[in-house]
């Protein structure tokens, strides 16, 4: 009973972290997009999210990324190497090409299919 408790808290935790991570990604998605577009307080607001040490030298804004941030880079960078190899250009897909997009969904998807076939 007891290992069966410490399963289930591993797993709350295992959620609470991806649940947290893709809150980061979809912050860090659509950040640049705001800051471009937003007033002074949301680029405040972004600037103190991404992360801290926030200097002004030589007309550079040098900021230390958070951890978060961080991590995603980490986990982003073999992924963004994958895409790039595959990235869609005006030549057909062909077979092999086909495969390793589906591959890359997969991978990206980390779960199954709610429609497979």
């Amino acid at each position: 009973m007891v290992k069966t408790e410490q399963k289930i808290q591993e797993y709350k935790k295992q959620n609470n972290r991806v649940e947290k991570l893709i809150e980061n990604v979809k912050f860090a998605d659509r950040a640049r997009a705001k800051f471009i577009v937003g007033t002074n307080n949301i680029k405040k607001d972004i600037l103190l999210r991404i992360g801290s040490n926030q200097k002004l030298k030589d007309k550079k804004l040098l900021i230390q990324a958070n951890n978060w941030l961080i991590l995603i880079e980490k986990d982003i960078k073999p992924i963004e190497q994958k895409y790039l190899t595959l990235e869609l250009n005006k030549k057909p897909v062909n077979k092999a090409k086909n495969e390793a997009l589906t591959s890359l969904r997969c991978e990206l998807r980390r779960g199954g299919d709610s429609n497979p076939g």
